[in-house]
């Protein structure tokens, strides 16, 4: 279905329902001369849109009136993005603002609220003016605070890595353990890992052998292993085995993100004098310092954690993990370790 949405309605920024002194009162200047005209030569197109449409689709298509011109609700997102910036910090009412958005098919802006406090949402509107362009509901989901991501920097005693993907470790005695897998090489089992000078988990697992190169850490109290990436990418629970010519990912804390394919699914290579064999090799970029990285497709399923390579960014293989591997040989026979 599209809806084409025209404007045909007058508007001035007189006619603008809203208080005086607020945040938009004096920064949204309106022609409604050129408004008018805009409109007008939009809907002329819209008209044209139908005819050549012909019948066989046109009732898929529906042109709906727009009470606020698309460059009027631009500009309001760039005052309210400014005012956003500006104001944010704790104690003023913008810290409960979660997110606003410009709706094209409802032809509004629509806030999200991390409370559903009336005083809160009153103080709100007294900011920004008691226009009906704007619509207010409650976040249903919120970002933590101590939110770890898969590809951020962990450090232990003597060294520092990547972290990996978001799995749960399924106990025998049927409870869980929720945290991130990354390399084996990296981090020894029982060793607690940073963030900065915060403790954010313990490593429970731990192999770097010739059959695996991976480890378990789980997180501790306060801080939750998400499932978007360092970079912004929302990974799925789905463990993929690729193909040669696969593209995928890598997201490590010294070379952040980079891209190359695969180049084998049966690679083998040493790291300080141990062969590790059933690995995958790649040829994206990677350095010191992001070896437990996640490493995922494009369609953001889990491949595995970045295993070693060149100690620099420079044109090179570079080996894997593979997350298959890590349920087989890390997890006990009575224990499963998955994405979640």
């Amino acid at each position: 279905m599209l809806i084409a949405v025209y404007e045909s309605k007058k508007l001035s920024r007189e006619g603008a329902d809203h208080k005086k002194g607020n945040i938009l009162s004096a920064q949204i200047q309106m022609d409604e001369a050129e408004f008018i005209a805009e409109a007008e030569e939009f809907k002329a197109a819209a008209d044209e849109f139908a005819k050549l449409s012909e019948v066989k689709n046109k009732e898929n298509i529906f042109f709906q009136e727009a009470k606020y011109p698309y460059w009027y609700l631009t500009e309001l997102m760039d005052v309210l993005n400014s005012a956003f910036t500006e104001n944010s910090a704790t104690g003023s009412v913008w810290q409960y603002v979660s997110s606003f958005a410009l709706l094209d098919d409802c032809n509004t802006i629509s806030f999200e609220l991390t409370t559903t406090d009336d005083d809160i949402l009153k103080q709100l509107q007294d900011e920004i003016g008691y226009m009906d362009v704007f619509s207010f509901g409650e976040a249903l989901a919120t970002v933590e605070n101590n939110a770890i991501k898969a590809g951020q920097q962990m450090s232990y005693p003597g060294s520092y890595s990547s972290i990996g993907y978001r799995a749960r470790r399924h106990l025998s005695n049927g409870t869980y353990e929720y945290g991130y897998v990354t390399t084996g090489h990296s981090i020894a089992k029982g060793l607690p890992v940073y963030q900065g000078t915060s403790v954010i988990g313990d490593c429970m697992l731990s192999s770097n052998t010739a059959t695996l190169d991976a480890a378990f850490v789980k997180t501790r109290s306060g801080f939750d292993m998400s499932n978007v990436t360092d970079a912004g990418y929302t990974m799925t629970s789905t463990i993929t085995n690729p193909a040669v010519s696969t593209t995928v990912s890598k997201e490590g804390s010294t070379t952040g993100r980079t891209t190359g394919t695969i180049l084998s699914i049966n690679a083998s290579t040493t790291v300080n004098g141990v062969l590790c064999s059933s690995l995958y090799s790649a040829d994206y970029l990677a350095a010191n310092g992001d070896s437990g990285g996640i490493v995922y497709t494009g369609e953001n399923s889990i491949v595995g954690v970045h295993k070693s390579g060149p100690t620099t960014a420079i044109a090179g293989t570079r080996y894997l993990t593979p997350a298959t591997n890590v349920n087989i040989y890390l997890s006990g026979s009575s224990e499963t370790i998955t994405p979640y």
